[in-house]
């Protein structure tokens, strides 16, 4: 398993390489201190890749920026922001932009460690701590992001409800109000819904939901 950590701190770095030795005796770790050093180590890496662990902050480089080069390189690739902010924004904006996971890293190290072994399976993790608990998105699936077999398998039962209300053409306020969550909750969980599924819009992520009969058992709600 190859692993690449992209901080501006040496000292985090090697300590995030320390726990990340917890994930199994093939765990290799790779480093890059800079922007330009990790899209450099990307884009012409002779070995694959199987997670980047990227800081947000780096200098002053558009990390938004940073992460399409990284998918551009690497598509298949993915890129989890391990950051100082604990932010639902920085979160939101983070999986807007492709990413599978935001973790904090003011988190223990073994919820650090199921995240990452989440998303590693598959999965989607946001963990921004502005999050009550209850609001937090840890996201089980049933095998890789590409396996569409049976989609259903890939999100929670509170994602389904999700989906069902954008394929009933709801709104992420009116979501929000129908499933009793907030509004910054909803578009966590419609960012992941995007990613799990392998669809790149709201619109596509309806038709799925009507193919899957998810939709018209809203469709009485108000």
């Amino acid at each position: 398993m190859n692993i690449l950590i992209a901080d501006d701190h040496p000292l985090y770095r090697e300590a995030l390489a320390s726990v990340l030795e917890c994930l199994g005796p093939d765990t290799r770790i790779f480093q890059a201190e800079t922007f330009d050093d990790v899209v450099d180590q990307v884009a012409n890496r002779t070995v694959d890749l199987d997670l980047i662990l990227l800081d947000l902050y780096m200098g002053s480089a558009n990390w938004g920026s940073v992460i399409k080069k990284l998918r551009r390189s690497s598509p298949s690739t993915p890129i989890v922001v391990i950051s100082g902010s604990d932010c639902r924004a920085d979160a939101e904006r983070v999986m807007n932009a492709g990413c599978c996971g935001f973790i904090p890293k003011s988190m223990k190290k073994d919820e650090m460690l199921s995240a990452i072994r989440l998303i590693l399976t598959g999965g989607v993790s946001v963990q921004p701590r502005d999050l009550r608990p209850e609001e937090r998105l840890p996201y089980p699936t049933a095998g890789r992001r590409d396996d569409l077999d049976n989609p259903l398998h890939l999100l929670t039962s509170r994602q389904r409800d999700v989906l069902a209300e954008i394929g009933a053409g709801r709104s992420n306020k009116l979501i929000a109000r129908s499933l009793g969550m907030a509004e910054g909750t909803v578009k966590l969980h419609v960012a992941a819904i995007l990613k799990c599924l392998g669809t790149s819009n709201r619109t596509q992520a309806a038709v799925l939901a009507h193919r899957l009969n998810l939709a018209p058992d809203m469709s009485t709600r108000e």
